[in-house]
């Protein structure tokens, strides 16, 4: 168990400088849940939709209106955006990728 332990903290150690690298430190948990689930599910010919991002198992603790709230912070923060002619489907923008 404490090697088990010990691991774990040294991949958060490793996750923290990571999103500090990218710039994810100033986010809150949720935002960052919800924009990793749309960068597991977005692909490059498909974005991810609501559907699927309330589905991702990143996301399944959080409440529906707490998901949305998240999707609209992150666009108003340009780390996704609305992709396609139909409501509901979001990519990663450009801005949130540069490191």
């Amino acid at each position: 168990m404490k090697n088990a332990l010990k691991q774990l903290a040294s991949l958060r150690m490793l996750l923290a400088e990571m999103e500090q690298e990218v710039g994810l430190r100033e986010i809150g948990s949720l935002e960052k849940s919800v924009l990793m689930s749309i960068a597991d599910l977005a692909k490059e010919d498909h974005a991810a939709t609501t559907k699927e991002i309330l589905q991702h198992s990143l996301n399944t603790k959080y409440s529906r209106p707490s998901v949305f709230r998240a999707l609209k912070t992150l666009e108003e923060l340009k780390m996704i955006k609305k992709s396609g002619t139909k409501r509901g489907f979001y990519s990663i923008t450009d801005e949130s990728t540069q490191v």
